[in-house]
C-alpha cells in the first residue's frame, strides 16, 4: 500500500534492499537520502551502493523511523545494550550510526558519542566490579593459606619456638583472624555489587 503524502529512502545493494521511513515530505526525503549518501564515505558498505527515494510503502524495513531512532545518548544507548556487532560491517549497512545522521543530520554526532561514553563507562564499571570480586577473594585464599602456615609453625609437629611460645606468633595469629573476617565481609559486599551487574 502506498501513501503519496510520505516517503522513503531505498537502500539499494548488490544483495539485498533496505528501505527507511516514512520522511514526512519528499524533501525529508531527499535530505535524509543527501545525508546517507555522505555516509558512504568511510564507511564499509557494498560496492554498487546506491540510494535513492520514494513514496513510502508500508512494508518498510525501518518503519516509523523518528521514533525508533532518538537522538539523545540514553536512547542510543539503550538501542545498543540490545545488538551485538557484526562481523561483516559492510552487511549491517546502513547501521544505526548511519541511520541517526541521516535523520538528525550534525545531532547525531554528538549525541552517539556521549551514548558510547556512557556504554564504556558501564564496561569500565562491570571490568572494575569483576576485577574487585576476584581480589577480594585472592585475598581471602592468602590469608587462609598464611593461617594454615603460621598454625603449622607454632603446631607440635614442626615447633617454631619463637612463634609458639613469643607473643608475636599470637597476636599473628589474631590479625589474620581479624582479616579474615574483614574479608569475608568486603567478599558479600563484592559478590553483592557483582550480582547487580550480572542482574
Amino acid at each position: 500500500m502506498t501513501d503519496r503524502k510520505t516517503w522513503d529512502v531505498i537502500v539499494t545493494m548488490p544483495s539485498r534492499i533496505v528501505t527507511i521511513g516514512p520522511a514526512p515530505s519528499e524533501h525529508h526525503a531527499a535530505l535524509w537520502a543527501t545525508r546517507l549518501q555522505q555516509q558512504l564515505t568511510g564507511t564499509a558498505h557494498p560496492d554498487g551502493t546506491e540510494i535513492t527515494t520514494a513514496p513510502h510503502t508500508s512494508d518498510c524495513d525501518h518503519p516509523d523511523a523518528y521514533e525508533t531512532h532518538p537522538c539523545e545518548p540514553d536512547g542510543i544507548a539503550e538501542i545498543l545494550r540490545g545488538t551485538s556487532d557484526d562481523d561483516d560491517p559492510e552487511a549491517r549497512f546502513p547501521d544505526l550510526y548511519a541511520r541517526l545522521s541521516m535523520i538528525h543530520g550534525a545531532y547525531a554526532a554528538p549525541a552517539w558519542s556521549a551514548a558510547c561514553a556512557a556504554l564504556d563507562n558501564e564496561a569500565e564499571i562491570r571490568d572494575g566490579v569483576r576485577e574487585l570480586a576476584d581480589l577480594v577473594a585472592d585475598a581471602e585464599r592468602a590469608v587462609s593459606h598464611a593461617t594454615a602456615v603460621l598454625t603449622r609453625l607454632r603446631s607440635n609437629q614442626v615447633y617454631d619456638i619463637e612463634l609458639a611460645e613469643g607473643g608475636d606468633g599470637a597476636d599473628m595469629l589474631h590479625e589474620l583472624d581479624a582479616a579474615a573476617r574483614a574479608l569475608r565481609n568486603a567478599a558479600r559486599v563484592a559478590q553483592w555489587r557483582r550480582n547487580l551487574e550480572r542482574a
